[in-house]
């Protein structure tokens, strides 16, 4: 569950997203509802990084943590026994490999990268829900996943690392510190 601050806003499809801000500081979340469904049923849920990692502050993460994983977040949204997806400079062949999201790629995916086939269609069933940036849906025809790792974008500005695929890549990769503001999916894995 999203942190006890957490702002959480409800928009229709296509519509603005009032209310949502730009912070790393601020934990929010979006349900994107259209006039037949509700909630994220069939449109998803949106969560900035701070929410994802059930913080109220990810501010203070400033540590590339991809060559050690124990330092990431404990906490998430996730439900008790699940967690956010590692992402971890272990090859994606090994069984077990801690990088979770090229792991999924690898073994659902033929470890394409220039298609996403194998990760939108069952057992996983990703989404290309977009995202949300600015209070507007960006991000049309892709799909992205906050992991739970924490990232140096160009060695110096502190990011989140995720899962980007769409419009013929498909790549676990990093954002600037910018970026933790971006409304985007996550998939939960059981711990």
């Amino acid at each position: 569950k999203p942190a006890s601050s957490a702002t959480t806003i409800n928009f229709q499809n296509n519509g603005p997203i009032s209310g949502w801000r730009n912070s790393n500081t601020t934990p929010y979340t979006a349900n994107k509802t259209d006039d037949t469904e509700t909630g994220h049923v069939s449109l998803g849920n949106y969560y900035n990084w701070t929410a994802a990692i059930a913080s109220n502050n990810s501010s203070s993460l400033t540590q590339d943590t991809i060559n050690d994983i124990s330092k990431n977040p404990k906490n998430s949204i996730c439900p008790k026994g699940w967690r956010l997806s590692t992402i971890s400079n272990q090859s994606e062949t090994i069984t077990g490999s801690t990088n979770e999201f090229a792991r999924l790629n690898y073994l659902y995916n033929n470890n394409s990268i220039t298609a996403d086939d194998g990760l939108i269609i069952g057992p996983l069933w990703l989404t290309k829900s977009g995202c949300v940036e600015s209070g507007n849906e960006s991000c049309s025809g892709k799909g992205y996943y906050w992991s739970s790792t924490a990232g140096l974008f160009n060695n110096t500005t502190p990011s989140a690392y995720m899962l980007g695929f769409g419009n013929g890549r498909v790549n676990p990769i990093t954002i600037g510190y910018e970026g933790r503001y971006y409304g985007m999916s996550v998939r939960c894995v059981a711990r």
